[in-house]
């Protein structure tokens, strides 16, 4: 088991816990976060999913991306954020990782007993050698990153609605990783 694998574990399994409670989601990327240069923080995962997020996780190739998108195309069906988010890879090749203040998987926001998500948020900044971007993604995500150490300028990005918007943050963050 890898170091951050380890770690990882910690943090998403508590005391002893086997399995992470549903519709729970840390983060998402393609393969270990490690090799990404860009972190991207929103406030919640909006689409629920039952699966255990710790089936596309494997401490030796990372995150997998295409099984995870699989289920998740499904249930998305193309729209929303993510679906935006899939661009900056595909379109933009950039490398990275998104996570939330919150892992708690609902529609209509965190709701009132919001699962925090910042441990494992600090371990993936820890754990990024190559990191050279965060964008808050929102002002709830701003605001709850506001106490977290950054070893770069945080990058605020407000509204992710359409190709324009998603086509000025590319070129706002590959600006940043020059």
């Amino acid at each position: 088991m890898s170091e951050f694998g380890k770690k990882l574990r910690e943090v998403l399994l508590p005391e002893g816990r086997l399995k992470m409670r549903p519709k729970m989601r840390p983060f998402v990327c393609d393969g270990p976060p490690q090799s990404c240069e860009v972190l991207i923080v929103g406030t919640n995962p909006a689409n629920e999913i039952t699966t255990n997020w710790l089936d596309w996780w494997n401490d030796t190739t990372g995150f997998d991306f295409r099984a995870f998108n699989q289920v998740y195309d499904f249930v998305r069906k193309g729209v929303g954020t993510r679906a935006k988010l899939d661009i900056l890879r595909k379109d933009h090749g950039l490398r990275c990782v998104e996570a939330n203040v919150y892992m708690n998987e609902r529609k209509s926001g965190p709701g009132p007993n919001p699962e925090d998500n910042l441990e494992v948020i600090k371990l993936l900044i820890a754990s990024m050698p190559r990191l050279k971007v965060v964008v808050e993604h929102g002002q709830i995500a701003r605001r709850r990153m506001q106490g977290v150490v950054l070893p770069v300028r945080p990058l605020p990005w407000e509204h992710l609605r359409n190709a324009n918007d998603i086509a000025a943050l590319a070129k706002a963050i590959k600006e940043r990783c020059q």
